[in-house]
């Protein structure tokens, strides 16, 4: 923004009062008020680049923000699922190890064919391999939200 500077030049240069309207004084005190008034255009021009700058950091941190949010959110929708997944399966791994038993027990009173035992086993063991796999998802998702929330960020020192 324009401004008026005024220097020290006339103690240096003068020594007397009546000098200062003459020679060196006067063309550095018309220099420093004239100056703003013919360079207003580029003083303005730069002040509103400034202004557009920090205009574009604050929708750049805006941006970021929401997005941060927008991952946090995905992340607990994500939670609440696969927690439904899990209680699912665990009821599922119940009725599978059941099974199994039944037939273990139907096998060894002679009822039910070793066949049936594997198949019964092979069941249980696919719904384990599907609990753990979600267990792992879940604990894949838990540390992306950490991530978004920004637990065990730490600022780089520079």
């Amino acid at each position: 923004l324009p401004g008026v500077r005024l220097t020290g030049d006339f103690y240096r240069d003068k020594n007397s009062l009546g000098d200062l309207l003459t020679g060196r004084i006067l063309w550095g005190v018309v220099g420093s008020i004239t100056q703003p008034i013919f360079q207003s255009g580029l003083l303005r021009a730069r002040s509103e680049a400034r202004a557009l700058e920090l205009e574009a950091a604050w929708e750049e941190y805006r941006a970021t923000i929401l997005r941060a949010i927008g991952e946090v959110e995905d992340s607990l929708g994500r939670e609440r699922s696969l927690k439904g997944q899990r209680d699912h399966l665990g009821r599922a791994l119940s009725a599978a190890a059941r099974n199994s038993r039944i037939q273990e027990e139907r096998y060894r009173r002679g009822v039910a064919s070793i066949l049936d035992l594997l198949q019964a086993r092979d069941q249980e063991m696919g719904v384990r391999r599907q609990v753990i796999a979600v267990e792992g998802e879940m604990l894949s998702n838990r540390i992306s939200l950490a991530l978004a929330v920004g637990v065990g960020f730490e600022e780089a020192s520079q």
